[in-house]
């Protein structure tokens, strides 16, 4: 029983949240819209059910604040009073504290909601009022001006709910005799279609994620299953290929099926923002219009709302640092109200999300005084760096360019939360600013977390696999195209000098790194030949030197237990098919160290 209430529960917070959505944006498009009449009627609609919902499960202070805002939108429905700013942010606060209520279903806490409740109420109540002074006033001058008899026509003139009856039934499908009525007066109408009376039921299943995850790790075990006995088999007395193909490919099937259910449109999330823009754009004093592209791209529900609070930073952020104010915007002939766009499209097997505006651009030169003021970087290295590399130094923690400190942004942390969740679903960033022109934010991200394309290679006997997402090639050298330099290794790759490390001597214990790093390089000789996988990850590019290559695979990457979860260099684990642990290598981890050795090496 308590699953099945459990069960419910969550079925009515995801339809609750969906409505609240839909809410907020009803009502920001109300506001640029004030006299939109089908606005009303659907804000109207939706608190209504929204309202009958919460009271059927039992839930009495969200359905008495649905109840509140349905009374304030029939009464605006039904022309008792007009729309106003003080309305509409009293409105706006109460789905704000509708939100937390639906939020904290989850653990059952206490929402404040009698306070804004009561606000509304009065707001209807004096709204009400006025609207009544003003319509008796009107009433007392039209009433003077009428002729004497005609009032007294309309006074002797009587009213019944006869003719509101006789429109009512002539709307159903019965007959019914008024035997009450003192003229006997009987209605004929059309009899009902049996057809319509018939249960319908909707081809749409409400599915709690909690269920398709485990569902999703319950294949991911049979996956690993299946290769590790098919592995165990081939070459073996009676083994049939045939069958082992059919076992792989049914096994495929379902693991891609469940990934698809778990699948979710982008504009789920990007609809949200809206109410997002509006209410930035009100703290900053600022007029910016945010324009949605590619609602319909599908990624995996869990890596949205991982990202989600991502981008609700970026949007922010570009509100605050890029869209300037309206006088200036005007003073550099642009248009005074600034434009957002937020695009989202498929590549390859992942999904772009981009984040644009028409502001003024990142300040490069302002960067790399924040960056050195910081200790983030030094002159030389700086030297080094072209604009790009120099940009991407706004994702360091506790960087800031801000000069004042607002709602908004100046708290000296922020972008590199947004590297961080990026960087745990495997996705990139990266950046492209011209200075008075705008800045465009570009989010790579895989389209599921349960899948992730790996090369595998091997250091000694180990195994050990490296995401696709950050490889960029492979390539073979010799020690001769190495150089040795007083901070590491380096090599030529393109025209551009990036370092080389040797993984063994990175996963190697004993001393620091910076006393290990020449040691396998030493150990070469002249014609030594040499694989090495090139990544690249936030603007920085690599060389890692393996022993051996093996294969690209598809893998389900499961994470590190505790107390190995915070493991340098190791961002989880696969089963392979010979039934061996094969570590999944973290390249944020290995690039950030390699560049702070740099760094502190200068």
């Amino acid at each position: 029983m308590k699953e099945k209430e459990d069960e419910y529960k969550q079925l009515f917070m995801g339809e609750g949240l969906e409505q609240h959505e839909a809410l907020n944006n009803l009502l920001t498009e109300l506001e640029k819209n004030p006299e939109e009449g089908s606005i009303v009627d659907e804000i109207f609609r939706i608190t209504h059910t929204l309202k009958g919902n919460a009271s059927g499960m039992g839930f009495s202070d969200i359905a008495s604040l649905a109840h509140t805002l349905e009374d304030l939108f029939g009464a605006i429905k039904h022309g008792e009073f007009k729309l106003n700013n003080k309305i509409f942010e009293a409105v706006f606060k109460a789905l704000d504290v509708m939100g937390n209520q639906l939020s904290s279903l989850k653990d059952n806490k206490k929402v404040s909601f009698r306070g804004i409740k009561t606000k509304i109420d009065v707001l209807i109540r004096e709204s009400k009022n006025n609207c009544e002074s003003k319509e008796e006033s009107k009433r007392k001058d039209n009433s003077s001006k009428q002729p004497a008899e005609e009032n007294q026509a309309v006074i002797n003139d009587p009213s019944t709910d006869l003719d509101d009856a006789q429109s009512f039934l002539d709307q159903d499908e019965f007959i019914i005799t008024d035997k009450s009525l003192p003229e006997e007066k009987e209605v004929e109408v059309r009899k009902i279609d049996p057809e319509i009376n018939k249960v319908t039921f909707s081809d749409l299943v409400q599915v709690p994620v909690g269920k398709l995850d485990n569902l999703l790790n319950l294949v991911g075990e049979l996956i690993i299953e299946r290769d590790r006995i098919t592995t165990s088999l081939v070459g073996t007395e009676g083994a049939n290929n045939n069958e082992f193909s059919r076992l792989k490919r049914i096994s495929s099937d379902l693991q891609y099926s469940v990934m698809n259910v778990r699948l979710v449109q982008v504009g789920f999330l990007f609809n949200k923002f809206k109410r997002v823009v509006r209410d930035a754009s009100i703290s900053e004093n600022k007029n910016v219009d945010l324009q949605i592209e590619g609602e319909s791209t599908e990624i995996d529900r869990n890596i949205l709302q991982i990202i989600s609070d991502s981008l609700i930073h970026l949007i922010r952020n570009s509100i605050s640092h890029g869209i300037e104010q309206p006088e200036e915007r005007q003073a550099a002939g642009k248009s005074q109200r600034g434009i957002i766009n937020l695009r989202s499209y498929n590549d390859n097997d992942g999904v772009i999300i981009e984040i644009e505006d028409d502001g003024k651009g990142i300040d490069i030169e302002k960067v790399k005084l924040k960056a050195l003021s910081k200790g983030l970087v030094t002159k030389e290295m700086l030297s080094l760096m072209n604009d790009n590399e120099v940009v991407m130094l706004i994702f360091e923690p506790g960087f800031s360019t801000s000069d004042n400190v607002s709602s908004l942004s100046g708290r000296g942390v922020g972008m590199d939360v947004v590297k961080k969740a990026t960087d745990s679903i495997g996705g990139q960033i990266n950046i492209d600013t011209t200075k008075g022109k705008g800045t465009l934010i570009t989010l790579k991200l895989p389209s599921s977390m349960a899948v992730k394309g790996t090369l595998l290679f091997q250091l000694g006997d180990q195994e050990y696999a490296i995401p696709l997402s950050y490889t960029e090639a492979v390539v073979s050298y010799s020690k001769s195209d190495l150089y040795k330099i007083s901070n590491g290794i380096v090599a030529s790759h393109l025209g551009k000098t990036i370092s080389v490390v040797f993984l063994k001597d990175l996963f190697e214990t004993g001393g620091t790194l910076r006393q290990r790093i020449f040691n396998s390089y030493s150990e070469l000789q002249k014609d030594d030949k040499i694989d090495i996988i090139i990544v690249t990850y936030n603007g920085r590019t690599i060389g890692m030197v393996v022993d051996k290559l093996l294969q690209q695979k598809e893998i389900i990457e499961k994470p590190l237990s505790k107390p190995l979860d915070n493991v340098d260099f190791i961002s989880g684990v696969t089963i392979l098919g010979n039934g061996n642990v094969c570590p999944v290598l973290n390249i944020s981890t290995i690039t950030n160290s390699i560049f702070n050795m740099s760094l502190s090496n200068q």
